[in-house]
């Protein structure tokens, strides 16, 4: 279900006896004009051709109907976020700077630069120096001594409401710290 060609080989063939039904000659032609390599379609082909276990019809009408109606509910949120994806895409390479924020090692945990500077916006005259873009960002780490050892994590307010919204689609923590302030004095306009 995490890609078309899934969706669409279920929206053809819904059923295991479509599946079973699909003959090797239908499967290339159903391949090609899903422009497959010829590895990957004969790679499918072994697994739709291993032996299923039997599922009384009933069952099979009533489970056949759940993912169809899966697939069409699906389908407008796939859409949705192509688009949001996009539009994140096209604001970012708008940004005079895009070139060199590719450059940054934060592509790990999912989170992309494009990402990252659609959420913070582009309006970097907005912030009077780098400190107060990472205060906004939440990065700005609180100085905590105990005996000699002495350390700068995060302010636990902050890694809270990032782990909160780690949970439905936020930044992570470890991109955030990652986010430097040389990095950021750049994205505030090297004040």
């Amino acid at each position: 279900m995490t890609t078309a060609l899934a969706r669409e080989f279920l929206q053809a063939y819904p059923t295991p006896a479509a599946v079973a039904g699909l003959t090797e000659r239908q499967w290339q032609r159903w391949a090609r004009a899903h422009r497959l390599s010829e590895a990957r379609t004969q790679e499918l082909w072994a697994v739709l051709q291993q032996p299923q276990l039997p599922v009384p019809a009933h069952v099979v009408r009533a489970k056949t109907r759940l993912m169809q109606t899966l697939l069409t509910e699906l389908a407008p949120a796939v859409a949705a976020v192509e688009a949001y994806r996009q539009a994140v895409e096209n604001f970012f390479a708008a940004l005079p700077a895009a070139q060199w924020i590719r450059t940054l090692p934060i592509g790990e945990h999912g989170v992309t630069a494009p990402t990252l500077w659609a959420r913070l916006g582009d309006a970097p005259g907005r912030w009077e120096s780098f400190q107060h873009l990472q205060a906004q960002a939440g990065t700005v780490p609180v100085t905590v001594k105990s005996g000699k050892q002495q350390s700068r994590p995060l302010p636990l307010r902050v890694r809270q409401g990032l782990a909160l919204r780690g949970r439905s689609g936020g930044l992570p923590l470890a991109a955030l710290e990652r986010v430097g302030p040389g990095v950021l004095r750049r994205a505030a306009g090297a004040r």
